[in-house]
């Protein structure tokens, strides 16, 4: 499907790029935990690989659907978000319990009940990135409510309002880590405003905005991985928040841009990376099975640690999940406790009575 001037939209009316960009961000993350983290590769992606998972979360933020609503924001993002964080910490948690009673080694009953309350990554028994969906509620009700009490201002007040969030957020880790990553969160917000304000401008539509934006952005990145450390949200580490800022806005749009004019042209990997995209939580919370065995032993074998390796277990990773994402789906239950979908009803059919029925009761 078209919109006036070529461009490409999925059956729901959404942009073709940013339905890939989700998906670009999940292989991102995987690949980031495939053992590649000592690398240039690893510098640069870790730049904006986060940043991306939140301004493409704003991007689709509907202003229309939450913004007089907060008990429905509240409501479904539990749904979709909480529900499945605490079965991708429960279960780890059973195979962890497992391993360690067939062990026969001393077992911390709470350890893993004390990381799904705490919600930070390396807290979390078996399965720390899922760390990101708790950060996540935190950031959509915190931009919400910012989002509301700032709709008066223009758009530049409104960043310097979101920019000093970010300011208090990262101050506030520096002293203590919030209970669900909330000073993440605050610091999040900032790329949540941005992705937002990218559909609000409808910069997206305009082919000459993106391409100056994308040749701004380029110096702009180039920059930020000069001056700046390689940032690790997870781990609060931001190094000069105004270049982890820049370099995290500027290598999110140039992903925008590669997405918009190389990506969409080819329907395979349009169809790839927007399966991926739907299915980014039951990767997330599925590939650390995979990959962190396998990181861990490339640590150990130092011939096969390379980019190949990386993205090898990262293809494996991703196809595991994906196909326990297909089990998922068959199962009600299931789908409900991973991927946070309703439940529905069974609907029985009732058949018509016969005549013979009829005429013997009556």
């Amino acid at each position: 499907m078209f919109l006036n001037g070529g461009e490409r939209m999925n059956s729901n009316g959404r942009l073709q790029e940013i339905d890939i960009v989700r998906g670009i961000t999940i292989f991102l993350v995987v690949l980031g935990h495939a053992g590649i983290s000592n690398s240039l590769l690893a510098e640069v992606l870790g730049n904006f690989r986060m940043p991306l998972f939140f301004m493409v979360s704003g991007y689709l933020f509907s202003t229309s659907k939450y913004l007089e609503n907060p008990k429905k924001l509240v409501r479904e993002k539990l749904r979709v978000l909480l529900i499945p964080y605490i079965s991708l910490c429960l279960m780890p948690a059973v195979i962890w319990y497992v391993v360690l009673i067939l062990q026969k080694r001393d077992i911390e009953w709470g350890k893993p009940f004390i990381g799904m309350l705490y919600g930070n990554g390396k807290w979390i028994v078996g399965n720390p990135p899922v760390w990101f969906l708790t950060c996540l509620i935190c950031t959509f009700v915190i931009f919400r409510v910012v989002l509301k009490f700032t709709k008066k201002y223009s758009p530049f007040i409104r960043l310097i309002i979101f920019s000093l969030i970010g300011i208090v957020g990262f101050g506030v880790s520096k002293v203590v880590w919030l209970p669900f990553s909330l000073d993440i969160a605050l610091v999040a917000i900032l790329f949540m405003f941005v992705g937002n304000q990218l559909k609000e401008k409808r910069i997206l539509y305009h082919h000459k905005a993106m391409i100056i934006a994308s040749t701004i952005s380029l110096f702009m990145f180039m920059a930020a991985l000069y001056f700046n450390i390689q940032p690790n949200m997870n781990y609060r580490i931001y190094g000069n928040l105004f270049w982890f800022y820049i370099g995290g806005i500027s290598g999110s749009f140039l992903i925008l841009f590669i997405s918009k004019y190389l990506l969409t042209k080819s329907k395979i990997v349009y169809s790839i990376f927007s399966y991926m995209g739907r299915e980014s939580i039951i990767i997330l919370g599925f590939h650390a099975i995979l990959v962190l065995y396998f990181a861990e032993l490339s640590n150990t074998v130092t011939e096969v640690n390379t980019l190949g390796y990386s993205l090898l277990i990262t293809i494996i990773a991703i196809g595991f999940s994906l196909s326990v994402g297909m089990v998922i789906d068959r199962i009600q239950i299931l789908s409900f406790l991973f991927k946070g979908k309703k439940i529905k009803a069974k609907r029985y059919r009732h058949s018509a009575p016969s005549k013979n029925h009829v005429s013997q009761n009556g």
